[in-house]
């Protein structure tokens, strides 16, 4: 599976399916969703839905503990 092809197609599906605006997919190029992505991944069946349910870290938490590991050095 190539990323960039399948980020591509997501995007294409976005346009074209969910009848996204212009300003709508251009915020998806630059922060595209890893939830909604993944969901379309499931969708097209080309993951197991398991790997991305057991994983309950937000994005905050990451964040923040980027930050005290940053503060480390």
């Amino acid at each position: 599976m190539n990323v960039r092809d399948e980020v591509n197609r997501y995007l294409e599906y976005c346009e074209f399916r969910k009848e996204l605006d212009q300003k709508s997919l251009k915020a998806y190029r630059i922060d595209l969703s890893i939830r909604a992505f993944y969901n379309y991944l499931e969708g097209e069946e080309l993951v197991s839905e398991a790997a991305f349910r057991r994983i309950k870290v937000s994005l905050k938490k990451i964040s923040f503990y980027q930050g005290l590991y940053r503060g480390r050095k």
